[in-house]
């Protein structure tokens, strides 16, 4: 079975097509590829980026989809009426899930007999235990949908499989703190293989600083602006694109900012370092036991300086990083040394490998029903 996977952002198109095989989905994809777009020519350039597998005989295709509100809990096929509620959350993540809508609406044209699946960002979080889902506001907004959904769940949930394999435990006893740190940045605690608590909330601009987006802020900042007149779309454009490292510094790229010497930069780092550290701080308090911490994403995976950050702020848990393999940064490795009291590892983000795993299973369920 080949499966083919769009994962539409805000502004690129990422796209693999795997294969299976009798023991299971190859990790390594047949193709994949990367493209910017622009709306107005998503169509044409989407369909130049995928002419060279428009011969394939393509079994499913996944959608990565950010946010599925309540009614989203597992892997699930696209229909007219689940599209119709896709379109009715798509407000609670707006540089989300409108591109990923527009990706589904494209390659059902091109692949219209094909069945397609969404895979939820939101779907690992929804074993959030009611007090950290539930935020202290009227209880009445709870049933408009006002509530912690968190993100970035296919990610974290991928770090729980693959911190499971290479400790040699079964996912399910896990106790973990899962770090998914890129240009959108969040946290999750697992408790025995499950989320229990996560910096992202209702929307993706909920907790830690990120690359251009705000992260948890007074929400008095905002009715002050309200007041002053700005308008609301502005607010929401500002918090999304104009903040965060993009906000202090002018570039949302980490790298960029660690070899500037200037004050702003300065200032952006040691606003990351405090906020991720206060963040991951609130993640301990979620689980009564700690048997590991992963680092996923372009900031997890490649930044000795935040991983050493960690470590050293939390000398009371007996974390101690090899200083060398930290430096060299490998991919699905442990990286603490051998006298941490708790193992340290990077994960390599492979989000379009397990959308294509869950549309696998989702397929094969769906032909024995």
């Amino acid at each position: 079975m080949k499966i083919l996977v769009l994962n539409a952002g805000s502004s690129t198109f990422k796209c693999a097509l795997y294969e299976s095989a009798q023991n299971g989905l190859n990790p390594d994809p047949l193709w994949s590829g990367l493209t910017d777009y622009t709306s107005a020519k998503a169509q044409s350039t989407l369909e130049r980026f995928l002419k060279p597998i428009f011969h394939e005989e393509i079994d499913c295709i996944g959608h990565r989809v950010v946010h599925g509100g309540e009614a989203f809990r597992e892997p699930t096929l696209l229909t007219p009426a689940v599209l119709k509620k896709l379109k009715h959350v798509s407000e609670l993540a707006p540089l989300h899930n409108p591109a990923n809508l527009l990706g589904i609406e494209l390659l059902s044209s091109f692949f219209p007999n094909k069945p397609h699946a969404a895979v939820f960002d939101t779907a690992f979080h929804q074993t959030l235990p009611e007090p950290a889902f539930t935020y202290p506001v009227p209880l009445s907004w709870k049933k408009e949908g006002i509530r912690r959904y968190g993100f970035h769940g296919i990610s974290h949930a991928y770090c729980l499989q693959k911190t499971a394999q290479i400790l040699g435990k079964p996912k399910g006893r896990l106790n973990m703190i899962s770090c998914h740190l890129g240009n959108g940045c969040s946290l999750t605690a697992i408790r025995q293989g499950k989320s229990v608590d996560t910096t992202m909330g209702l929307t993706p601009l909920e907790g830690l600083m990120m690359g251009s987006r705000c992260g948890s802020i007074d929400p008095g900042i905002l009715l002050q602006k309200l007041r002053q007149g700005t308008p609301w779309k502005d607010l929401e454009e500002t918090l999304n694109k104009h903040s965060g490292f993009q906000g202090i510094c002018n570039t949302n790229d980490l790298r960029i900012i660690l070899k500037m010497s200037t004050p702003e930069a300065a200032l952006a780092l040691e606003m990351f370092r405090l906020n991720h550290l206060r963040h991951f701080g609130a993640m301990l308090a979620s689980i009564n036991h700690l048997d590991a911490i992963s680092f996923t994403g372009g900031i997890g995976e490649n930044s000795p300086w935040i991983r050493s950050e960690t470590a050293k702020a939390f000398p009371w848990l007996g974390l101690k990083l090899d200083a060398s393999l930290n430096r060299k940064s490998p991919a699905d490795q442990l990286i603490s040394s051998k006298t941490s009291k708790i193992p340290i590892v990077i994960i390599h983000a492979r989000e379009e490998w397990s959308i294509a795993q869950a549309c696998l299973k989702l397929v094969q369920t769906s032909v024995t029903l």
